[in-house]
């Protein structure tokens, strides 16, 4: 498998060469807005989306544009599914997990389907303290 790339992408800040996504199998859906930083980390077998249809009844042809931001030194783990979400500054979004219509905060690891805050980042003893799982409030879409 190689990297599929779709929409305008060569427009959009995607933070690395197409190459880095293609060694990866990642999947890039750049038809809505996309903000991925150069100093983001990227495992394999990612999917990132940024369209979907539109849900109500009469409408499900209307295609609706949704934002991803992966911010600095973000670490997108393995088989992680991105769609309407910010990844803050440090966060991990750990194997298999989905972020789908939440905001990660910086310094934090989330996992699960739906994601949840697993670990927070001590930066006075310069390391992960870890927790019961905690829910990401959703999105306002």
């Amino acid at each position: 498998m190689k990297a599929k790339l779709r929409g305008d992408w060569e427009h959009k800040p995607i933070g690395h060469a197409v190459d880095y996504y293609m060694q990866r199998d990642t999947f890039l859906d750049a038809w809505g807005p996309l903000d991925i930083a150069a100093t983001s980390q990227w495992g394999f077998f990612n999917t990132v989306l940024t369209a979907s249809h539109n849900p109500n009844p009469g409408h499900f042809g209307e295609v609706v544009f949704r934002p991803v931001v992966v911010r600095d030194h973000a670490w997108i783990t393995t088989n992680c599914t991105l769609y309407n979400c910010e990844i803050g500054e440090h966060a991990i979004v750990a194997a298999g997990s989905v972020v789908c219509s939440r905001d990660v905060p910086a310094w934090t690891i989330v996992e699960g389907n739906p994601a949840q805050i697993i670990a927070r980042y001590d930066h006075e003893h310069q390391r992960w303290v870890y927790q019961e799982p905690e829910a990401l409030p959703r999105r306002r879409v």
